[in-house]
């Protein structure tokens, strides 16, 4: 009888050994991600922050829900924030020219 009870009471001191050896084993496994590098220096990041607060886009993003990126309120922040920034303008769908009448 009292060695059921023994038994009993080591079946989960067992179990609990077992799923720490687990979780140890599972941890050992893991492989550090790669550091990225960037190829902007500090001053660069910071002035491209600083463009996206002062166009306005760090406020459109603010919040839960995304922004209307079709509206024209957000175009004229993005288009002021190439601007800022210097970087060229992406074409988007509503800005190229019509595929329509050009036979393809």
């Amino acid at each position: 009888m009292k060695t059921t009870q023994a038994l009993k009471s080591l079946v989960p001191a067992l179990a609990l050994t077992f799923a720490a050896g687990l979780g140890t084993a599972h941890a050992q496994e893991l492989v550090p991600a790669p550091q990225a590098s960037s190829t902007q220096s500090r001053d660069q990041v910071r002035a491209d922050l600083l463009a996206w607060h002062e166009s306005g886009l760090a406020d459109a993003w603010r919040g839960e829900q995304t922004p209307d990126i079709e509206a024209p309120a957000y175009r004229a922040e993005h288009q002021r924030y190439l601007a800022l920034t210097g970087k060229p303008s992406v074409q988007t769908a509503a800005t190229q020219p019509s595929r329509e009448g050009r036979g393809g």
